[in-house]
């Protein structure tokens, strides 16, 4: 028979894996471009499809961006069109802070290099099943933008 400090260990071992099971988020899309020479070209444009059937769940639509101690601005804007499977187009613009006033990296990062990641879209549906396209472009102003090394799209099932 279980003693009562097993029963006790059980109980906490089964209630920590249900809560981090349900802060787990459900991943349905992930994907990363690298930017060649981590200098992102402003006629650069990033293309990600994202398959969709599900157009009953709710979903964040999430963009990724890595970059390296060479990069020279507090924020960075993204020009981001969304293309549904129909051919509709939306355009927005995300202004995305990468460095604090003081000038500290927000990002988590190992060594050189920093990854944040910021809601761009929140409680999303899916009202057509297809291919969604997200094209971003960097809206810097700046013909080479350096210091940035990745930039990816990430579409989390919420509920």
């Amino acid at each position: 028979m279980f003693t009562g400090s097993t029963v006790y260990r059980i109980s906490f071992l089964l209630l920590l894996v249900f809560m981090l099971n349900s802060c787990i988020k459900k991943n349905v899309y992930q994907e990363h471009v690298s930017i060649n020479q981590e200098t992102w070209d402003a006629q650069q444009r990033l293309s990600f499809e994202i398959p969709v059937s599900d157009t009953l769940s709710i979903n964040n639509l999430i963009v990724n961006v890595r970059n390296t101690q060479a990069y020279p601005f507090q924020n960075i804007f993204l020009f981001i069109e969304t293309i549904d499977p129909r051919g509709v187009m939306l355009r927005d613009t995300l202004d995305c802070m990468l460095a604090s006033q003081e000038g500290r990296w927000l990002g988590s990062g190992l060594g050189s290099h920093y990854q944040s990641e910021f809601i761009f879209k929140r409680n999303v549906r899916f009202p057509h099943s297809g291919i969604y396209t997200l094209v971003i472009e960097q809206g810097m102003r700046k013909e080479e933008l350096p210091g940035i090394s990745d930039v990816g799209v990430r579409v989390e099932k919420v509920r």
